[in-house]
């Protein structure tokens, strides 16, 4: 059986043997033992002798895989020692062999060896004379098998390409600081142009004229500037003057006419003071005449209550005239008020009779 088990691994027939000869009596007892553990089977708690002879035949199982275990621990510390000595014993071959066999091959290929180093020491000078214009260099070429003529034309190409490459820069910079100078010089004319606004000629093109001509037409814009803020100097001093003389005109005419509407004032202060004294002597007269009459007419009057009270209606639907004066007009209306005041005297008293 223990040859069935390594018949697959490379192992020699007398390592083999050795094997069965250690092995095979476990696995005889473990088949033996395996019958009558196979023929145990508890169902009962009452058959405690079955249960002995379980525990008895699980400790001789349990004493079989622990010396087989033990052979196995032997046999692979025998293992690993044999390993270590083998190895030992070709490193000291090999040590001992290898540097004769590197001499005798560098003497072998001696020629060779020189070719190959004179062919590196080529790779590498021609790949330090290229490394300045390494990003025109083909992409995998090897540099140290060109003929001389070929790796030359290669150096000569990309110092073409390089020299090339350095002068469109040199374009493309100086049309950026000729683009940059223009843009500046633009800029510049349009702040010298803004404050003369439309009095600069507008259909011309400020970016492409020479510095002459620009000079030109910004001092013919900054005369005709000049000119017009002249005129609109002498507009402004024109109108400033004129402003002052309507002021002192309307500083006259508001005096006049302050001096006028005082002594207007005054007239209808005196003339009011003159109605109110009247109408004040009058009232007096007519009190003074009613308290006289009075006595004389308290039998006649009391069937004229009505014809008192009728009086009043008509004194206040008196048509008035329409009058243009403000005297006039202020005077009208003291006497409205005044016999608006007679008449509720008037009613007040019929209404006693």
């Amino acid at each position: 059986m223990i040859l069935e088990l390594v018949k697959e691994i490379k192992i020699s027939t007398d390592v083999a043997k050795d094997l069965e000869e250690k092995f095979s009596g476990f696995l005889v007892q473990a088949d033996e033992m395996s019958k009558q553990v196979m023929s145990i089977e508890i169902t009962e708690i009452s058959q405690t002798k079955e249960m002995k002879e379980a525990g008895d035949l699980r400790k001789a199982l349990k004493k079989v895989r622990v010396e087989a275990s033990k052979v196995k621990k032997e046999l692979k510390e025998d293992t690993i020692a044999y390993n270590k000595a083998v190895d030992k014993i070709n490193n000291t071959i090999v040590e001992k062999i290898k540097p004769l066999e590197e001499h005798l091959e560098k003497q072998e290929k001696f020629a060779q060896n020189k070719i190959k180093e004179a062919l590196e020491k080529l790779e590498a000078e021609r790949i330090q004379a290229l490394k300045p214009y390494e990003e025109f260099v083909p992409v995998g070429i090897k540099v140290g098998e060109l003929k001389t003529e070929e790796f030359e034309k290669l150096l000569n190409g990309c110092k073409i390409q390089q020299n090339a490459k350095i002068e469109e820069e040199k374009r493309l910079e100086n049309e950026r600081l000729e683009k940059e100078r223009i843009e500046k010089r633009y800029t510049n004319r349009l702040s010298l142009i803004s404050p003369l606004g439309a009095f600069f000629d507008q259909n011309l093109n400020v970016k492409d004229l020479n510095e002459e001509e620009f000079m030109i037409a910004l001092k013919s814009a900054m005369g005709e500037k000049k000119k017009y803020d002249d005129e609109q100097e002498q507009i402004r001093l024109e109108n400033e003057s004129l402003k002052k003389e309507k002021e002192e005109a309307d500083r006259i005419a508001r005096e006049a006419q302050e001096k006028k509407d005082k002594e207007i004032a005054d007239l209808k202060a005196k003339e009011e003071a003159r109605v109110k004294k009247e109408q004040e002597k009058a009232m007096k007269e007519a009190e003074e005449k009613r308290l006289a009459e009075e006595a004389k007419k308290a039998k006649l009057l009391a069937p004229d209550k009505e014809k008192l009270i009728s009086f009043g209606k008509n004194l206040l639907s008196l048509d008035y005239p329409e009058l243009k004066n403000k005297e006039a007009e202020s005077l009208m209306n003291e006497i409205k008020e005044s016999i608006i005041k007679m008449v509720g005297y008037l009613n007040k008293k019929a209404s006693e009779l």
